[in-house]
């Protein structure tokens, strides 16, 4: 819509008609859309992005928070000095490996068990729970301090939930 000179001159010519009232109100309504159009444009998205700021604020302090009693509880974790059993010093990796398969029931699963030196073990498990797989590793290196350097799993296809596995240990 392009503005010519005549119809400005109209709009004034009508707008010098008007009575007092009229051309107050007329003044006042402009002026309001105006107010209210640089609010709309510019006031209201400044204040949107001002309260959505804040609660980035909020919760990245809250997430600060939380990971400094995190960071505390770790601290205290790695203070305590963890204990390996006087047998596991004294006892060979062999016959840890065996003891721990008879206490966590997987002992049956054992199709060999290979040592290569005094600190590496290969063992060789067919038709094992993985569960019971996971929780015998786990309770290796908690109470014995025995690692896993390596480990194949394959899920047996006959029996879910079960899987063949070889695995290298090392203390």
């Amino acid at each position: 819509m392009k503005l010519n000179k005549s119809d400005l001159i109209k709009t004034l010519q009508r707008f010098q008609g008007f009575s007092a009232r009229e051309r107050y109100l007329s003044i006042v309504t402009v002026a309001l859309a105006v107010l209210y159009g640089l609010y709309a444009l510019f006031y209201a998205p400044l204040l949107a992005d001002k309260m959505l700021l804040e609660q980035k604020i909020l919760a990245q302090t809250q997430v600060y928070q939380y990971l400094q009693t995190l960071s505390a509880e770790v601290l205290a974790l790695r203070s305590q000095q963890q204990v390996v059993p006087e047998r596991s010093v004294t006892e060979s990796l062999m016959a840890l490996v065996e003891a721990s398969s008879l206490e966590m029931e997987i002992k049956s699963a054992i199709k060999s068990i290979a040592a290569e030196g005094e600190n590496k073990v290969n063992i060789s498990l067919d038709d094992v729970a993985f569960d019971n797989l996971i929780a015998w590793i786990i309770n290796l290196e908690v109470t014995y301090g025995i690692t896993v350097t390596q480990i194949n799993t394959v899920a047996l296809a006959h029996k879910k939930g079960d899987v063949s596995c070889q695995l290298s240990l090392t203390r």
